[in-house]
C-alpha cells in the first residue's frame, strides 16, 4: 500500500490535475489523499474516488485510487474526514484508510477524534488514518491493528 498525502490549492488546475493522475498511474502510489479548497468538478474515467465537503472551512477531502490495485469495500464520509475501507491487491491486504481535515477548536477536536477513534477500534481490519487535525499545522498518521 502505497500512499500520497497532498494539501493542495486549486487541484482544478490542469497542470496539478495531470500531475496527479500521472502520478497515479506509476507503481509507486496506490492511492492518494487529498485536501483542497478549489475542486469544483471532479470526474475520471480511470481513478474511483469518494469526497466530502468540510465543515469550518470551504476544504474538500478527497481519496482517489488505482481500482485496479485497491478494491473498495465502503466507504464513511463524514464533515472531517473520509474512511475508505477495501483489499489491497498486490498486498493482500484488508485496510482502511482514514483522510482527516479537521480543523477545530479544541474542545471540538476532542469530541472528533473521540468519535474517529471508536469507530475505527471497531474494525477487524489495519486502519491508517492520515491527515490534518487541529487548529495549528500538523501533520499526523496513525495506525490501529488489531
Amino acid at each position: 500500500m502505497r500512499l500520497l498525502y497532498w494539501n493542495v490549492s486549486e487541484l482544478n488546475g490542469t497542470a496539478k490535475w495531470r500531475g496527479l493522475a500521472n502520478f497515479l498511474r506509476e507503481p509507486m502510489c496506490d492511492t492518494a489523499l487529498i485536501q483542497d479548497s478549489k475542486v469544483e468538478v471532479l470526474s475520471h474515467d480511470v481513478f474511483e474516488f469518494v469526497l466530502s465537503g468540510s465543515v469550518g472551512a470551504p476544504r474538500v477531502v478527497l481519496v482517489l485510487w488505482d481500482g485496479s490495485r485497491l478494491v473498495a469495500d465502503s466507504f464513511v464520509v463524514d464533515r472531517h474526514f473520509v474512511f475508505v475501507r477495501g483489499h489491497w491487491i498486490r498486498e493482500g491486504w484488508e485496510c482502511g484508510i482514514v483522510s482527516v481535515y479537521a480543523l477545530l477548536g479544541v474542545e471540538e477536536q476532542v469530541g472528533f477524534w473521540h468519535e474517529l477513534v471508536v469507530l475505527i477500534t471497531t474494525e477487524s481490519r489495519l486502519v491508517c488514518v492520515i491527515g490534518i487535525g487541529s487548529s495549528s499545522v500538523s501533520f499526523s498518521v496513525l495506525l490501529v491493528g488489531l
